[in-house]
């Protein structure tokens, strides 16, 4: 019999049954970034208000990144390139993704260095990404496009080197 499950160590309602878990089985690593992940890109809107069509894999990593320098987020509480499926991917960020930033991972924080000073509210966060506005701060904007650079006039863009935030 095998048994396949993860567990997310900051789920703290389960904590009793996590450490079961832990004395019960063995563990094995799972690198944050692993080789496979789900295919496709984001939309989202620029400093320049244009829109960016970025790689998953670019957009998440240069996230966790930004929400390790900035807020010293833990390792367990970070993105992981399965946080979307391959059909959630294509249009605009996934509404599960902003949700967990402004209720779960920054609710306590200064959403400010993620996100628009403008934005105040989780509403105002959905319907500015629903209607195409830009919803993300100049400094994460800045390091995004650094991060993935733009390679033609249709403002798409590839992974390129890492950044420093």
């Amino acid at each position: 019999l095998t048994l396949l499950a993860t567990m997310n160590s900051s789920d703290q309602g389960v904590y009793p049954l996590d450490t079961a878990f832990r004395r019960r089985w063995e563990q094995e690593y799972v690198p944050l970034y692993a080789t496979e992940g789900p295919k496709g890109n984001i939309e989202l809107v620029g400093k320049s208000h244009a829109l960016w069509s970025v790689p998953w894999y670019s957009f998440v990593k240069c996230l966790n990144d930004w929400l390790l320098k900035q807020y010293s987020v833990s390792e367990d509480r970070l993105l992981g390139l399965w946080f979307v499926k391959n059909g959630e991917l294509g249009v605009s960020i996934p509404a599960k993704i902003l949700l967990y930033l402004w209720d779960d991972l920054l609710r306590h924080e200064d959403r400010g260095l993620l996100f628009s000073r403008e934005i105040l509210t989780y509403g105002q966060l959905d319907i500015g990404a629903n209607q195409g506005e830009r919803i993300f701060d100049d400094g994460f904007l800045d390091v995004l496009e650094k991060f993935a650079k733009i390679v033609d006039t249709e403002q798409k863009v590839e992974l390129n080197e890492p950044v420093n935030v």
